[in-house]
């Protein structure tokens, strides 16, 4: 049986990913929405959904020259972090990691081979059903 894969390690050095156009906007909204309405994060969210859906392409073209003057100022700022040393220690820990899993997965195929490639049979899941 194959072994559960870890969670690739995270960089805290790197600098944060640009929020979409819809973040922006579902941001802004949201405060004032609550304010407004008290409704839930949920009840919230799907006004806001339907408010983007029917804004007019103009108004989401703001949004879009915000996200991209954020994404601009990302990828500057991610060249100038690739040139450090804590982005090469970063690198580092990952080819460390990405080896530890290919071992785990070897090992995994290895248990399988010796028990002769047979699953054990699943449960029935017989919840609700009547017998």
């Amino acid at each position: 049986m194959p072994t559960k894969v870890d969670k690739k390690p995270k960089d805290p050095n790197a600098p944060k990913k640009p929020q979409t156009s819809y973040f922006i906007y579902s941001n802004e909204r949201r405060a004032a929405l609550q304010k407004e309405h008290g409704k839930s994060v949920t009840e919230i969210s799907k006004y806001i959904s339907a408010e983007w859906k029917e804004m007019d392409a103009d108004t989401k073209k703001g949004y879009e020259d915000k996200a991209l003057t954020f994404k601009e100022k990302y990828n500057t700022d991610m060249e100038e972090y690739k040139q450090t040393e804590q982005y090469r220690t970063h690198q580092e820990r990952l080819k460390q990691w990405q080896q530890i899993q290919k071992d785990k997965a070897a090992a995994g195929d290895d248990d399988d081979a010796a028990s002769g490639g047979k699953k054990s049979p699943r449960k029935s899941n017989s919840r609700g059903k009547p017998k």
